[in-house]
């Protein structure tokens, strides 16, 4: 673990040719920065290297932090939203739970020189233990299932704890937590509930339905009983939410603020993003890339629910509902075929 009274000294950049590459992404304001990926690229980081994507999520907290105050952010990966965070001069917490991502984060944080991002592999959850996780290339998840993959699990208090920050002094200014951890947000907030009660801080957090849907529910209704209000992050807009779980993305990250500091939060965010409606042709959107996902079944099944809610309480929508049902009709005999298959074999 480690302590903020030893200043970090980045004198010396690890040897990464034989493992590892340097890729260069861009925050949206056109800045530059490194991730570390594998020579061998993985399927994510073949996606990052093709289409080099502009984190929206990196931009909303910059948009709110503007290179001061502090973002923990808990599933950090291998850096997308830490690095260009903590290049403003915000003082990055990362937690990641992946032992290789959290390598290619430490080094990242060398190659960008970046003094003020501290990473530490772990799992953040609701008590502290032993967890099990399973990982499919980049991605991992807690399992329930033991298996030879174990991680430390903490508490995110206990965390804050550890790292000395729990006097207020420690963190200054703003406080964001930024949580992507594949469906267990409902656990890392049971156990930041003494965090957030302290420092009242914005939470970002991906929102997932299909089996994951009643967790994020879950994370909601606890945010909703701490005096939160929500909105969705598009790339383009912020769009307030009325009622949760209704959410027409099949993934979603939702921006939770405290209602006390609405309004100067909001009017920080309105600099560089508008606080609107989604147009239909938006909404359309969402539905039509859950539709074409070929992620698994779950996906076109949230499409078909959708638009099955359309047809029966939205008439603004529901004439959009015939130019995708056709092919996801199509789309989803597709996936049902081709998982029978893998499994016959």
């Amino acid at each position: 673990m480690y302590l903020l009274k030893a200043k970090p000294k980045l004198s010396q950049s690890p040897d990464i040719s034989e493992l590892y590459e340097k890729l260069e992404l861009r925050d949206r304001k056109g800045s530059p920065f490194f991730v570390i990926v594998d020579n061998k690229r993985n399927s994510f980081e073949n996606w990052l290297y093709k289409e080099r994507p502009t984190s929206v999520v990196a931009y909303v907290i910059q948009l709110i932090l503007r290179g001061s105050g502090n973002l923990i952010d808990v599933g950090a990966h291998i850096g997308t939203v830490s690095i260009p965070v903590a290049q403003l001069g915000t003082r990055v917490f990362s937690f990641e739970m992946h032992p290789e991502n959290c390598i290619k984060l430490s080094i990242g944080r060398y190659i960008n020189k970046l003094p003020n991002l501290y990473v530490t592999q772990a799992a953040v959850t609701d008590k502290d233990r032993v967890l099990y996780f399973v990982s499919s290339g980049p991605w991992a998840s807690i399992s329930k299932v033991p298996s030879s993959a174990m991680v430390a699990g903490y508490r995110l208090d206990m965390l804050m704890e550890m790292s000395n920050l729990t006097p207020p002094s420690r963190l200054r200014g703003d406080v964001v937590i930024k949580i992507d951890v594949e469906g267990h947000d409902h656990k890392v907030l049971l156990g930041a509930d003494s965090t957030i009660k302290k420092y009242r801080p914005v939470i970002i957090y991906e929102s997932m339905m299909g089996a994951s849907k009643e967790g994020s529910l879950a994370a909601a209704i606890f945010l909703r009983d701490r005096e939160y209000i929500f909105f969705e992050i598009h790339e383009n807009a912020f769009v307030p939410v009325d009622e949760m779980g209704r959410q027409e993305s099949f993934l979603m990250d939702y921006l939770a603020v405290p209602r006390s500091k609405a309004d100067r939060i909001l009017s920080r965010i309105k600099k560089g993003m508008p606080v609107r409606p989604l147009t239909p042709y938006e909404r359309l959107k969402c539905v039509r890339i859950a539709a074409e996902s070929n992620e698994s079944i779950e996906h076109p099944l949230h499409a078909i629910n959708v638009l099955a809610e359309w047809e029966f309480s939205d008439r603004s929508m529901a004439r959009f509902a015939s130019e995708v049902a056709s092919n996801l009709r199509n789309h989803q005999d597709e996936l049902v075929r081709g998982i029978a298959s893998k499994r016959l074999r």
